[in-house]
């Protein structure tokens, strides 16, 4: 694998193998370090994080929209977006999994998905060669271990962790290599945001609608015992995946299933899951950061200096800019991936995407984020208020003061 992660690859799928993509949200953080008075891992900065993107943003990689080369009106709606769409940066890491991998298995790979703004996804794709009935273990056994499971990366000697691939990737990234290259300068880890798409292998749709779908319920839940009864309400069926017999498709919070459906289907699945699982890490990020404002506020309002000022300037000019930053991010970065139809207007992406965005509860999120600014903006103006009109009350007094010592200066000069 150089880059191009499977269906985009244009490589016809293996039919012994089931292929499972892991994406997992990141963001720059300092990691924990008890020498360095960080007992947990501390996020960067907004300032230094958007800066962090900025860089992966100015390294070309391989657009997915290259993936629909040769598929008419896809390859058309796709070519007028190409820069707005996810791509692959840096190399693609090979790696063994001892704990979930079978003789059967073919290979799995650690790469980075960038979207246009620079935010970094980790993506951890795997071919698996077990029974379907027993891939909800394998599933439970690979993702349990998060950030610390243990791998073998080609071409390194010994066991390393999930983490520790992910460093190696950033380090196939020139200019980010760059960037974080001290051990003063935060790293990309891993987060907390995870959607495994798993794409059933041809010949075992019929296993997937029998018994009533238990066993899409089980592998979408990572349910590993073998239960005859499980209700799943979290489930959505988006119709376009489902109209004919040997079509399944399936999506939950955490976790979609595709099987029976041809190469463009599943890409515009994967390229819908890259933007969304980038905009829901964007989204941690902007909340972390009005928090932050708000301390910022709590505590220039406890410091005697940011009582008054003799300019009668707004004492929280900064949180108002920082602000403004937050509602321009949610517009053009988070926002704009929701309304996909407006960029390609295709039926099955449009399902699928609609589906997932809001199993990942994303458009919520949005609206709760402008609230929560709106009601931050609102407390920060009154604040500023407030200051301001003290400050001109004690300007007068200063006048007033001021005038009447000049003029008693006077009569004393005059007598």
């Amino acid at each position: 694998m150089t880059g191009r992660p499977w269906p985009l690859d244009g490589t016809a799928r293996d039919p012994r193998h089931h292929r499972v993509l892991h994406l997992f949200s990141a963001r720059w953080s300092y990691p924990a370090d008890a020498t360095a008075g960080r007992p947990h891992e501390t996020p960067a900065p907004w300032a230094t994080a958007e800066a962090l993107r900025k860089v992966a943003a100015s390294h070309q990689g391989w657009s997915f929209a290259d993936g629909f080369a040769g598929l008419g009106h896809l390859e058309r709606q796709y070519a007028r977006v190409r820069d707005r769409m996810p791509q692959v940066v840096g190399e693609s890491i090979p790696v063994e999994i001892p704990g979930a991998s079978s003789p059967d298995d073919g290979p799995s790979h650690v790469f980075l998905v960038r979207l246009a703004d620079g935010q970094l996804s980790v993506c951890l794709s795997q071919c698996l060669g077990s029974p379907l009935d027993e891939l909800p273990a394998v599933l439970i056994a690979t993702l349990d271990g998060g950030p610390q499971l243990a791998m073998r990366v080609a071409g390194q000697p010994g066991v390393t962790t999930f983490q520790e691939a992910v460093h190696h990737a950033v380090s196939t990234i020139p200019p980010l290599r760059d960037a974080t290259h001290d051990d003063r300068s935060p790293r990309l880890l891993i987060g907390s945001e995870l959607h495994t798409m798993l794409f059933v292998r041809e010949g075992d749709e019929d296993a997937l609608q029998a018994d009533d779908g238990v066993l899409v319920r089980r592998l979408l839940g990572r349910v590993a015992d073998d239960v005859t009864s499980l209700r799943d309400d979290a489930i959505v069926r988006p119709g376009e995946f489902n109209r004919f017999a040997g079509h399944v498709g399936a999506i939950r919070p955490g976790a979609s299933l595709l099987a029976g459906h041809a190469e463009p289907v599943c890409r515009n699945a994967l390229t819908s899951a890259a933007l969304l699982v980038g905009a829901a890490s964007l989204l941690r990020e902007v909340r972390d950061e009005a928090y932050a404002i708000l301390g910022d506020v709590n505590e220039d309002l406890a410091v005697p200096r940011h009582r008054w000022s003799a300019t009668g300037s707004d004492p929280f000019q900064a949180q108002h800019a920082r602000l403004a930053m937050i509602d321009i991010t949610v517009a053009f970065q988070i926002e704009t991936h929701l309304d996909i139809r407006r960029v390609v207007s295709d039926a099955y992406l449009v399902a699928f995407h609609d589906g997932l965005a809001g199993a990942l509860d994303i458009p919520r999120s949005v609206q709760a984020t402008h609230d929560t600014t709106a009601r931050l903006e609102s407390a920060i103006v009154a604040a500023s208020t407030r200051l301001t009109t003290r400050n001109a009350f004690v300007i007068s007094l200063l006048t007033a003061s001021a005038f009447a010592l000049a003029a008693l200066v006077l009569q004393v000069i005059a007598t």
